[in-house]
Parts: C-alpha cells; structure tokens; sequence
C-alpha cells in the first residue's frame, strides 16, 4: 500500500468532506500549483500516423497564445507505448483514477480556453500531422505483417478563424510542403513515388474558404452531410445547441458518428468500435479549444462515462488516459494543472508492435501523431488574403 492509499484509508469511519468541497479545495491546489511550477522546456514532437491509404485524424492539442506546451510520446523507433516524459510540475495528491483526471480537467476549463481574436484579428490553429505509410504484400490500410518498407509523412493544416465566427473561414490543408523521414525498407523510395503517383492530392497544397465555418455538403467527411468546423464531431449544429450534460452530449455525438445505430448495438465489436469512434471525436474537437467553455468542460466529463478508459500513469501534472479498443490503442495525456490535452499517441492493437519490429515498420511505432498549435494573429497571410478577396468578390 502506498502513502497514498494509507491516507485515504486513514479514519475511513470519519465522514470526510463533501463533493463539492473536495472540488473546492483541489480547484485552489490546482490554481496555486499553476501560479507556483517553474516552466517547462518547449519542445514539439510528432505523435500518431496512418498506414499506407492514409485517412488522418485529428490527435493531441497544445493550446495557447505565443506558447507552446510539449506534446508527449514520439513517432519512430524511439517511441514506446506507455512511455511519457514531460512535466516538472508537482500534483501533491496525484489523480487514483481516469475520472479524476478529467473531472480536474474539466473544472479548468474556463480558463484554459485561447484568448478571443479582437475584430480584424484571427484565431489560427495549426495541426501538424506524422503519419505511418506502409507498403508491400497484404498491407493496405494499417496492416503492417508482411510489409516491406515503411515511412513517415509530415505535413500541416492550418485554419483560420475571424474573430466574427460568422464571417469567412480559411483552411490552409498542406500548408507546409509534405516531407518524408523515417525511411525503412529496400523498395521504399519506390513505393513512395507509386504513392505520390496514385494520391497526388495527398502532397498538395489546397485552400478552402467557408463561411460561418460551414462546410457544404460533398466537401466535409462527414458522410456527405454538411458541416461546422467548430461544431462536436463534425455535425451541422451551432456548438450553443449541443448538449453540455455529459451523458447527452456523449449521445449526441454517438448519434452524429453512427446514424445507422452503433451506439444501440448489443454487439460487443460494434460496441467497441463506437467506443473507439467517440472517443477520438471528442478529444479531436477538445485539441482545437474551439469548443464553448461549458461545452468543453462536458466533454471531459463525457469521456469519463466511456466504457475503457482507464488511467496509465502520471508524472508530474502529467497524466495518460487509455483506451484499449479492438482496433488501436489510444493515449491521451492532459495537464491536470491547466487542463488541456497536451499529448495523444495512438498504436494499433498489436501488443508485439511495442517491443518487436513488424514488417518493415521499427518497434514502438504509432500510427499517428498530431501536434495543435492554436494562436491568435493579427491578419490572414498576403496569399491567403488575397484569395478570400478573390472568393468573395
């Protein structure tokens, strides 16, 4: 038993303070220890990655205005599922559990939330993605067994939003040239060029510009329906109309995922698969801080209500949540001193993939890494400008 638990065992046959003044109490440790931990180092590293037909989600948010917090876990042979580093804070009571982490999280909320763009000013949040590419026999999609070479794409989107959300949105997709590292396998250049060649799109750069955030139909990946880029889980409703009680927003967005029913399903692949579903949307929607403070708060908590998610460990005020799903196992980190989501990393469910290489693809090696950086700037680029000149004109 460690000091903890003997703590918490400790006059257990005394009634201990209420709900809402344990809140209280760890809402002013966690203000003092936000006024009183020295800074931490800067430092932006690549997290999860998708395999040769390459679908990107969105993965681990850093919010801030000129600051940028350290995402955890890393891309590549040095990567190691459940190994975060990070973190010089000191929590003097650490989370017991997954709940914890995120009701804290949530509790914080307000104020973790970017400032707000004055008007002529945008709010520019910028993900930039590192994905795994495979190639070879019987490897399309995410299968790595039998592949012969293997690679990492790096490559960034960039929205910009006006600080009147009803006026006209940018999206910069691509808005680096994509870059190739990590390179492994004796046909691996060539099956970089057949991938070039057959998803050309996939390197080049495009801009988009929505109005109000709305992405018509046909242009979203929200099966066909149109959608809002600050609305949860891709849907078409203003984020005011959402429910923020946890358990109905969590309906809401099983709702939007699976419209055909999997949220009703008693098949228990079914079930896991929504799981895994949900809880990417959710924290994918929590990494962009585009979210309404209240809104954003219930969305922590609705992750607390998804069956799995456990908590992997801390360190310092660094805390990894898990979730261990049919298809991947997902990490998400978040400061319980600030409350934001500072790291996913994200494997495939292949326990071997951690401590042996499969394929052609190093040992530890996420799927997909993603790094948000969100800030506020004072104009749209000179290209960007005149584009938005040119579509509204």
């Amino acid at each position: 038993m460690d000091a903890l638990d003997q703590v918490r065992r400790l006059r257990s046959d005394v009634d201990g303070p209420t709900a809402e003044q344990t809140d209280a109490a760890l809402a002013r440790l966690e203000q003092a220890i936000a006024a009183e931990a020295p800074p931490r180092a800067v430092s932006r590293r690549h997290r999860r990655g998708f395999a040769w037909a390459g679908v990107a989600t969105a993965a681990a948010a850093v919010v801030a205005v000129a600051l940028v917090v350290a995402s955890v876990g890393g891309l590549g042979p040095v990567a190691k599922p459940g190994r975060h580093h990070g973190g010089t804070g000191i929590v003097a009571v650490p989370p017991a559990s997954a709940e914890e982490v995120l009701n804290r999280a949530a509790r914080l909320a307000p104020r973790s939330a970017p400032a707000q763009p004055a008007p002529g000013q945008y709010l520019r949040v910028e993900t930039d993605y590192a994905r795994l590419n495979t190639a070879g026999p019987g490897t399309y999609g995410q299968r790595r067994q039998g592949s012969t070479a293997s690679w990492i794409t790096h490559s960034s989107n960039v929205i910009f939003v006006p600080a009147d959300r009803s006026g006209m949105w940018v999206e910069d997709d691509n808005a680096t040239a994509v870059m190739i590292s990590d390179k492994t396998g004796d046909d691996v250049d060539a099956a970089i060029a057949q991938q070039q060649a057959e998803n050309p799109g996939m390197y080049a750069n495009a801009v988009q510009y929505f109005r109000g955030g709305m992405v018509p139909a046909g242009a979203s990946d929200a099966g066909g329906r149109p959608s809002r880029l600050d609305s949860p889980a891709g849907s078409d409703v203003d984020a005011s109309a959402v429910p923020t009680d946890p358990a109905a927003l969590l309906a809401f967005y099983r709702q939007q995922l699976s419209p055909a029913g999997y949220g009703n399903s008693t098949d228990p692949t079914l079930i896991a698969a929504d799981n895994e579903f949900v809880f990417d949307a959710i924290v994918a929607d929590l990494q962009s801080n585009l979210l309404p403070a209240g809104l954003r708060a219930a969305s922590f908590k609705a992750l607390a209500l998804i069956p799995g998610v456990s908590l992997l460990g801390t360190s310092g005020t660094l805390s990894t949540l898990r979730l261990l799903g049919i298809h991947s196992d997902d990490r998400l980190t978040i400061d319980t001193s600030t409350g934001l989501v500072t790291g996913r990393t994200s494997f495939l469910n292949e326990p071997e993939g951690a401590t042996e290489a499969i394929g052609a693809v190093p040992a530890g090696t996420p799927t997909v890494a993603t790094t948000v950086t969100t800030t506020v700037v004072g104009a749209l680029p000179a290209d960007l400008k005149a584009g938005l000149e040119r579509s509204v004109g």
